[in-house]
């Protein structure tokens, strides 16, 4: 048996497990309609395996997807690598930090799936017409930004990019504090198939909240099973934070977008005070 830890859980076999552990999300078509609805090329933040980005390409868009962590990049390129090449030249994978990437114009090479790797630049300006006509944090990645001034800086990020008449879309779960404190400090046990071999995973989580400071700290444990043998064994430990539908309008609001509609559910559902996730769409605030 081998074992590790990982100070990310985006690493090593805890990335390999991530699409098994997402399967039961059915976001992808919010993300479609949204992209049909408003034109123009998309962004995500984010993209991690492509779990989003790859049936986005499928569906004939042309997808820039940008993640920190090169294990989930690999994922994501060996899952393109498997399909037809008329899909991997839709798509642009690109490597960097969502609170400071800045695209030139020239940057989008179809079928850029190597590990480019991004940094600051000198462009700015909060009025600049990026060409993006639909950017989106999908599926509580968000919520990885625990200090409030490195979220605002991936706002600003993301509205740089976003052409004239574009939309952002977020995806976060909302807090239910009692459920929170009924798990606090328990642990969660589930299985899944591995999505590319034979075997099984099995991932014990433990959250502990500190409620004062809206943070949630998850230790999370992966073991690799074939039949009763423990073939491997890593863990990580991971921080995010969780944000009330107010304080996340709020936080939109100050960071230079208007919300044009919110959402209960990646279905569209009305936003009610028992939803348990929200999706807000924004553009951007006039200059």
């Amino acid at each position: 048996m081998t074992t590790g830890f990982h100070l990310s859980r985006y690493e090593g076999l805890l990335a390999e497990a991530y699409d098994a552990e997402q399967a039961w999300i059915d976001d992808v078509e919010l993300y479609a309609e949204l992209a049909a609805e408003h034109g123009g090329e998309v962004l995500e933040l984010g993209c991690g395996t492509g779990r989003v980005l790859i049936p986005l390409a499928e569906k004939g868009l042309r997808v820039t997807g940008l993640d920190n962590s090169e294990a989930m990049l690999r994922i994501c390129r060996s899952k393109l690598a498997a399909l037809p090449g008329e899909v991997g030249d839709r798509v642009t994978l690109l490597y960097g930090d969502m609170r400071f990437f800045r695209l030139n114009p020239d940057f989008r090479r179809g079928g850029s799936l190597g590990p480019d790797i991004l940094g600051p630049t000198g462009v700015s300006s909060p009025c600049l017409d990026g060409g993006f006509g639909l950017a989106f944090i999908s599926c509580n990645t968000f919520l990885h930004l625990i200090e409030e001034s490195d979220a605002r800086l991936t706002l600003q990020s993301a509205r740089l990019h976003l052409a004239d008449e574009g939309v952002f879309a977020i995806h976060n779960r909302v807090p239910n504090l009692n459920e929170m404190k009924e798990s606090d400090g328990k642990v969660i046990v589930y299985e899944h198939y591995h999505p590319a071999r034979d075997t099984v995973l099995r991932t014990r989580v433990t959250a502990t909240c500190d409620f004062d400071r809206c943070l949630e700290r998850d230790v999370m444990v992966v073991e690799e099973l074939d039949g009763d043998t423990v073939l491997r064994k890593e863990a990580a430990a991971s921080v995010t934070t969780y944000y009330t539908v107010e304080r996340m309008r709020a936080l939109l609001e100050t960071s230079g977008f208007d919300v044009i509609a919110k959402y209960g559910s990646v279905e569209r559902d009305t936003l009610t005070p028992d939803s348990a996730e929200a999706v807000f769409v924004c553009r951007k605030t006039r200059c």
